[in-house]
C-alpha cells in the first residue's frame, strides 16, 4: 500500500444495520475520499439461523468478513462489546496502518468508542438511521443512510480491452502488496477487487458478483494470460485469480525459438523474433504491438528477479537473449 493511500476499517453492528445498504455506503465512503475500507468485519451471533440469512448476500458480494460469538455467553449487549474490542485491538496494534475507522449501526451504543478513537488522533465516521447533535459531536462525519441516493454511481463501462489491463494491473499490485505469498500464484478475488478500486475507484459500485461474472468472460477472452478458479465452502463460494507471469510466458517462447534456429550461437536467440513470437503464441493486448526495444526494456526490469536472463547487445547489431536453466 503506498503512503498516501488511507486505510479504514468498517465495522458493522449486525445486529442493529441493514445489509441492503452495504452498496451504497461503500459508493458514499469513496465518493467522500475518506479511505479504502480493507478491513470489513460484520459483527453477530451467526449461530442464528435468521442472522446468517440476513448477512449471507452481502457478505459474498462485498467482501464481509463475519465476526461471530456465542450470544449466551456473551449476554444482551454481546456484538456491541466484540466489535468494541475488536476495535481497540486495532487501534492499538502496531501491525495495522490504520488511519480511521467507519462504524454502522442503528443504535448510539458507540459514541464513547468514536471519542476514545478521536483522541488517539485518528478519523471516526458514523453511519446509521438518525442524526442528532449527540451522534455529530461524537464523530468526524455521519451519514444518515437513509438519506443516500439509492442510485449509486455506476462506473462507466470499461472496454473490455480497458478491463483486462485494469485485472493484470490490479493482480500485480496485490501481488506485491500482499504480507503473504500465495501457493503458485493465486490470489483471492476480493483482494485483487481491493487492488483494483485503488486504480480505479469507480468500480467500488460494482459487486463481488458482477466482477466475479466479468473476470470469467476475461479469462474465456484471455485462457493464456488469466485463470479464475471457484473454492466451495459449506456456506458460500470463495474465487481466486492468477495471471500468468511474464518470465513463464518468455521463457516458452525463447524455447521454442531456440529449437527453430538453424545456427544454435550457445542458446542465443535474436530479440526480434521473441517479441514476434510473444504476439503469435499470446495473441492478447498485453503483447500487441511489442518491438524487440519495448521487450528489452520488460527484460532489463525483469533481471534483476531472473538473472538467468542475460541480454547481449552490440553497436550496431540487433539484441540477443539467453535464459540459462534454472536447475
Amino acid at each position: 500500500m503506498s503512503e498516501n493511500q488511507k486505510l479504514l476499517a468498517l465495522l458493522i453492528d449486525g445486529d442493529n444495520a441493514d445489509p441492503a445498504h452495504i452498496p451504497k455506503i461503500l459508493a458514499e465512503i469513496s465518493k467522500r475520499g475518506f479511505g479504502d475500507p480493507k478491513i470489513r468485519n460484520v459483527y453477530g451471533d451467526f449461530s442464528q439461523q435468521g442472522l446468517q440469512t440476513k448477512w449471507d448476500q452481502a457478505v459474498q458480494e462485498y467482501g464481509l468478513k463475519r465476526e461471530d460469538y456465542l450470544h449466551s455467553s456473551t449476554g444482551k449487549n454481546g456484538t456491541d462489546i466484540v466489535l468494541t474490542i475488536d476495535a481497540m485491538d486495532m487501534l492499538y496494534s502496531d501491525n495495522r496502518k490504520l488511519s480511521g475507522f467507519c462504524i454502522y449501526s442503528n443504535d448510539r451504543d458507540f459514541t464513547h468508542l468514536a471519542h476514545r478513537i478521536r483522541r488517539q488522533g485518528l478519523s471516526i465516521y458514523g453511519l446509521g438511521s438518525e442524526q442528532s447533535q449527540e451522534l455529530l459531536a461524537a464523530y468526524d462525519d455521519y451519514i444518515a443512510v437513509e438519506r443516500l441516493d439509492d442510485s449509486i454511481p455506476v462506473a462507466k463501462e470499461l472496454s473490455d480491452e480497458e478491463f483486462f489491463n485494469l485485472c493484470i494491473a490490479g493482480y500485480e499490485r496485490a501481488y506485491e502488496e500482499a504480507a503473504e505469498r500465495f501457493k503458485e500464484g493465486w490470489i483471492p478475488l476480493s483482494q485483487v477487487k481491493a487492488a483494483m478500486i485503488a486504480i480505479h475507484p469507480a468500480l467500488q459500485s460494482k459487486s463481488s458478483r458482477a466482477l466475479v461474472e466479468k473476470w470469467k468472460s476475461v479469462a474465456d477472452a484471455h485462457p493464456k494470460d488469466i485463470e479464475v478458479n471457484e473454492l466451495t465452502d459449506r456456506r458460500y463460494v470463495v474465487h481466486e485469480v492468477r495471471v500468468f507471469d511474464t518470465f513463464d510466458k518468455l521463457r516458452h517462447v525463447y524455447q521454442i525459438e531456440r529449437l527453430n534456429i538453424s545456427i544454435k550461437d550457445d542458446g542465443w536467440v535474436w530479440l526480434t523474433l521473441l517479441a514476434q513470437r510473444l504476439q503469435s503464441e499470446y495473441g492478447s493486448v498485453t503483447y500487441k504491438g511489442t518491438s524487440s526495444s519495448k521487450l528489452q526494456k520488460m527484460i532489463d526490469k525483469m533481471q534483476k528477479d531472473y538473472p538467468e536472463i542475460e541480454l547481449w547487445t552490440e553497436d550496431g547489431q540487433q539484441p540477443r537473449i539467453r535464459i540459462q536453466s534454472s536447475v
